[in-house]
């Protein structure tokens, strides 16, 4: 239960707010007046930031300690007093909030970072990141580190580390994994040319295979350019590499609109023939009972 001799009203607030900034005004170290409203008005206000750091305690699974949190929500009603309006009308406790709230979330992304970085790099990073993703739009790929460097007007040898984060370099795949192993990063990516050697189809040779097998089988009543146009729509559906319709148009010298009745009535056959006895095991091979 909170302690009802801790609370200060609005004008409390305001009177000690103001000799607490009259003093920072003028530069020098804090008089004992200063002194003693500063820790009336964090006192007051102290509950609050246990309030925001246990939050933010249970939102990271108690990954970080509870007094550090604290200890930067402290930090920013600290400066949240110092940059209070008294003159604006409202409570201290409603502007103090946000910069609470700020400093926590600052020291939560501080800890959580594998590797610490100073706390002014953080607006960079989400600034570079933003560029980032506009120049990709517009080049249509990754942009150079000279292209960002043109575009934020910075120097790429000092804004090294910023790019790293956004645009990591190629890693070697002779590159070790861990510090004690002899596992390397080639041993983590799949080689399709040696699954393929040692008799191993990937997915897309077998999605392809089976397409195949559904054009010399159910399609077999087709002619020869509608039984390609019906694969070529079969290999697209399955994310397969293809042509689209404007292409096929182009090529067979028909419209989309024809192109389009022809896929149709391939997916009919293709549903009709599902519907009879043992349709898989005639795709794989076997006969029908």
């Amino acid at each position: 239960m909170r302690n009802t001799q801790d609370l200060l009203s609005h004008s409390e607030e305001c009177e000690l707010v103001g000799i607490y900034q009259a003093c920072c005004a003028n530069g020098g170290e804090l008089t004992a007046p200063a002194a003693m409203a500063l820790d009336a008005l964090v006192v007051s206000h102290l509950p609050l930031v246990r309030a925001i750091a246990r939050r933010a305690h249970r939102a990271t699974l108690r990954s970080i300690e509870l007094d550090d949190l604290e200890a930067a929500g402290a930090e920013g009603l600290i400066e949240g007093i110092r940059k209070f309006d008294i003159h604006r009308g409202f409570r201290l406790s409603t502007y103090v909030r946000w910069w609470i709230q700020h400093h926590v979330s600052q020291e939560v992304r501080r800890t959580t970072w594998s590797m610490g970085i100073p706390k002014n790099m953080y607006e960079a990073i989400g600034k570079f990141r933003k560029g980032f993703k506009e120049l990709l739009i517009e080049l249509g790929r990754g942009p150079t580190r000279a292209e960002l460097a043109q575009f934020f007007d910075v120097n790429p040898d000092i804004d090294a580390m910023v790019y790293v984060w956004i645009s990591p370099e190629t890693m070697s795949l002779s590159k070790p994994v861990g510090k004690s192993s002899t596992l390397t990063v080639a041993d983590f990516i799949e080689d399709k040319s040696q699954l393929e050697a040692n008799g191993v189809c990937s997915e897309e040779n077998a999605c392809d295979d089976y397409i195949k097998k559904i054009g010399d089988h159910i399609l077999a009543d087709f002619g020869y350019r509608d039984k390609l146009i019906i694969m070529n729509w079969l290999r697209m559906a399955a994310g397969l590499p293809g042509k689209t319709r404007q292409q096929i148009a182009s090529e067979y010298s028909i419209t989309s609109e024809r192109i389009r009745q022809i896929e149709s009535a391939g997916l009919v056959s293709i549903r009709e023939w599902f519907e009879l006895p043992a349709p898989i095991a005639t795709l794989n091979g076997s006969s029908a009972p």
